[in-house]
C-alpha cells in the first residue's frame, strides 16, 4: 500500500529516469548471463570489443537527443494531457484499456517505421548501422545512429500528442519497447516449445534473429519490437531461414567488427 500511495504521488516524468537506468541495467546483466548459459549461438573473440562499443553508440545516442530534443516523450504527453489534446480526451474510458490502446498503436507505429527503414533510402542509410553488426546479442538491441532516434523519435511524439496518451502509458510503453529490443536481440536459445507458444504473442530471439540475415528476403521479415501480432497480419512472418544464417550485411561482414565508433556515426555518409 505504501509503494502504491508513493507511485501515486509522484509525476512519471520524475520516475522516468531511474526506471529507464534501473531496467536497462537490470537487463543487461540478466540478459549477459543468460548469453553465457544458454547460447543460441557461441560468442567470438570481437563479441567484448563489439558489445563496449554498441554500448558507447547508445550513450552518445542518448545525449545527442537530449541536446537536440530538450522535451521528453514523457513531458509531451503530460503537456498533451493537462491541456485535454488527443484523441483519448473525446471519449471516458477505463485507463486500463487506454494503457492497452497506447501500447498496441505505438508497437504498430514502430512496425511501420521499421518497414520503412528497409525501403526508403535515407531511412536506410542510418538503419543500416543497426544491421551491419557481424555478430547478434543483447547489445546489438542499442546499436542505433542517433539519426534514427531522433527519427523514432518524432513519429512517437506525434503520434503521442495526436492521442493524447497518459504519460504514466506512455511510460510503461517506452519500458516495454526498450526492454524487447534488448531481449529479442539477445544470444540466448529458448526451447523450442517455449519459443513457439511465446511467439504467437510476442517477438522472441529465435524469430528476430531471421531479421538480420545477409539475406534480402530474410532481412525484410519478422519486423515486429514487441507485440509479433504485426508480422502476421501485414505477411512479412518468415518461420525459418532459407539457408543457414548469416548475421549482417554481405559488405561489411568480414570488416565491420573491427571497425571504429567514429566510423560507426559517419556510416550513413561513407558507407560502401
Amino acid at each position: 500500500m505504501f509503494t502504491a500511495a508513493l507511485l501515486a504521488q509522484t509525476s512519471p516524468q520524475a520516475l522516468e529516469a531511474p526506471l529507464r537506468l534501473g531496467t536497462l541495467c537490470a537487463l543487461i546483466v540478466i540478459l549477459y548471463l543468460a548469453e553465457l548459459l544458454v547460447p543460441l549461438r557461441p560468442p567470438t573473440a570481437q563479441t567484448p570489443w563489439r558489445m563496449g562499443r554498441n554500448l558507447l553508440l547508445m550513450l552518445l545516442s542518448t545525449l545527442a537527443v537530449r541536446l537536440i530534443v530538450p522535451i521528453s516523450l514523457i513531458a509531451a504527453a503530460t503537456w498533451a494531457e493537462t491541456r485535454q489534446i488527443g484523441l483519448f480526451h473525446l471519449v471516458a474510458w477505463p485507463q486500463s484499456l487506454e494503457l492497452a490502446l497506447t501500447v498496441v498503436l505505438l508497437d504498430l507505429a514502430m512496425y511501420a517505421q521499421h518497414v520503412a527503414s528497409h525501403y526508403v533510402p535515407i531511412l536506410w542509410r542510418l538503419h543500416s548501422v543497426h544491421h551491419c553488426d557481424a555478430e547478434m546479442d543483447f547489445s546489438t538491441g542499442v546499436r542505433f545512429h542517433p539519426g534514427e532516434i531522433l527519427f523514432s523519435l518524432g513519429v512517437k511524439l506525434g503520434l503521442v500528442l495526436l492521442l493524447g496518451a497518459s504519460a504514466w502509458s506512455v511510460l510503461v510503453f517506452e519500458l516495454l519497447l526498450s526492454s524487447s529490443a534488448l531481449a529479442t536481440h539477445a544470444r540466448i536459445a529458448l526451447p523450442q516449445s517455449i519459443d513457439r507458444s511465446l511467439r504467437w504473442i510476442i517477438v522472441t530471439p529465435k524469430m528476430h534473429e531471421i531479421h538480420h540475415s545477409q539475406e534480402i528476403a530474410e532481412t525484410n521479415s519478422n519486423y515486429g519490437f514487441f507485440l509479433a501480432i504485426w508480422d502476421r497480419l501485414f505477411r512479412t512472418y518468415i518461420t525459418t531461414p532459407a539457408e543457414p544464417l548469416v548475421i549482417g550485411l554481405k559488405t561489411t561482414a568480414t570488416k565491420m567488427p573491427h571497425e571504429s565508433l567514429w566510423r560507426l556515426l559517419l556510416w550513413p555518409i561513407i558507407r560502401e
